[in-house]
């Protein structure tokens, strides 16, 4: 509630306090905790199928949040996955070292483990064993983990694109899934579809690569055929996850992969569907040749044909490239 007049509130009395024992002049208490509310700070970690990224983020008056680290490894978490449905002990192994490495990341900001927000996606939501290795790496990690529904996921994902826009419609393709949201937010749906499971599906089946790539796009799309269609309007459609950065990369043809220039770059259904065949009629070393990163080219046109054929199926001409996601969407609900 409010102070009588001429009274601080206990917590600016013990800033004054403390400026008389530092010997220090005596600021105006309110102003001191303005700015330290400014300087709050959150990080979040997403633990994804392919990838674990590592946001950080400090709340700004009025706007979304200044980033101020973000930090990409890539244990391949749901490698091997496809055949049994179990998360295999190297993957986990690798995931635990990742972790570690990003818990470092964030430790440099004054956050520790327990202060982290670590969400997982489709590889734990959909593993046997999932809830068994979510306790492993909280036990390694010493942070607490939530294994995101996919609705849940599709709702963060869109929180992080529509800022400028609530009617922005998303199409977010991650390892092991892919979310879709529309009608500002309010329409979600979560298929078990994302660039390793395809690319695990359809890799290794004796076909010639050809062949391969006919039998993964008449599946992608029968997958996707679920989707409603013309839903586009005169909104914008944003492009979310590793497969999309890649994609703003390519279409610029950029001399090296560099996220920061990938951010709202404009791709057509029909040119993600053409570069997602170009690239799987490609060996690794030509695909590394691109400017792409080089740890996604195995998996990297999977990822692709999954954004062009739910682009297809929702009957829209293209959309934009978003270097936010589901960890931005998460970090402005901490910080706001």
């Amino acid at each position: 509630g409010q102070q009588p007049s001429g009274h601080h509130a206990p917590a600016a009395e013990a800033l004054i306090v403390a400026f008389d024992l530092l010997g220090l002049p005596h600021m105006n208490p309110t102003s001191s905790l303005n700015a330290l509310a400014k300087s709050k700070r959150a990080a979040v970690i997403d633990v994804g199928s392919n990838s674990f990224l590592l946001v950080v983020g400090q709340a700004c008056d009025g706007g979304p949040p200044q980033i101020l680290s973000q930090d990409i490894r890539m244990p391949r978490l749901a490698q091997g996955m496809q055949a049994g449905g179990l998360i295999q002990e190297d993957a986990l192994e690798r995931g635990v070292q990742c972790m570690g490495e990003l818990l470092g990341g964030a430790e440099e900001f004054g956050l520790g483990a327990s202060q982290v927000r670590v969400v997982a996606t489709a590889a734990l939501r959909r593993a046997k064993n999932g809830r068994e290795v979510a306790a492993q790496l909280e036990q390694a990690s010493g942070c607490s983990l939530e294994i995101l529904s996919g609705e849940e996921e599709a709702r963060l994902s869109h929180l992080a694109v529509a800022m400028g826009d609530s009617q922005t419609l998303a199409v977010d393709v991650g390892g092991g899934s892919t979310e879709v949201v529309w009608a500002a937010g309010t329409e979600r749906k979560s298929l078990d579809l994302g660039a390793l499971t395809l690319t695990e599906r359809f890799d290794g089946k004796g076909l010639s690569c050809p062949e391969s790539f006919a039998a993964a796009r008449a599946w992608a799309r029968a997958q996707f055929s679920e989707l409603p269609k013309d839903l586009g309007g005169d909104h914008p459609l944003a492009l979310i996850g590793g497969s999309a950065v890649n994609l703003g990369c390519l279409v610029l043809e950029l001399d090296h992969f560099d996220h920061t220039q990938a951010d709202r770059v404009w791709a057509s259904t029909s040119g993600i569907l053409a570069l997602a065949q170009d690239l799987w009629l490609e060996d690794l070393a030509s695909r590394r040749s691109r400017p792409i990163e080089a740890d996604r080219a195995s998996f990297l046109p999977a990822g692709l044909l999954c954004l062009g054929s739910a682009l297809e199926a929702l009957g829209v001409p293209g959309g934009w490239t978003r270097t936010v996601g589901l960890a931005h969407g998460l970090l402005g609900e901490l910080l706001d």
